[in-house]
């Protein structure tokens, strides 16, 4: 049931709100990291950081979607990689 609502939120997006696909992803993510699908749930939060930052998302969101990644690497067990992220949350933060 959960995967046909996400299915169906993805349906009815609009292919020109881009910004609106950096937040499904990044919601997708979550979802892949709670059902145990780590893989997935990194490579939803990648795919949602790189919308966010192509789509111009306003600079203090961007600590949101480094932070969604940094705990979908320590989730999937990448504590380097987490730990990097995490890294880049804190300074984009700063930044804003």
């Amino acid at each position: 049931p959960v995967q046909q609502r996400i299915d169906e939120v993805e349906r009815r997006l609009s292919p020109t709100r881009r910004m609106d696909w950096a937040y499904f992803h990044r919601l997708k993510s979550l979802l892949e990291q709670r059902t145990g699908r780590h893989a997935g749930a990194v490579r939803e939060a990648g795919r949602a950081l790189a919308l966010a930052d192509e789509t111009g998302l306003p600079a203090l969101q961007l600590p949101h979607f480094h932070a969604r990644l940094a705990n979908a690497y320590s989730a999937a067990g990448d504590r380097e990689a987490g730990l990097r992220e995490m890294d880049v949350a804190v300074a984009t933060a700063s930044d804003a």
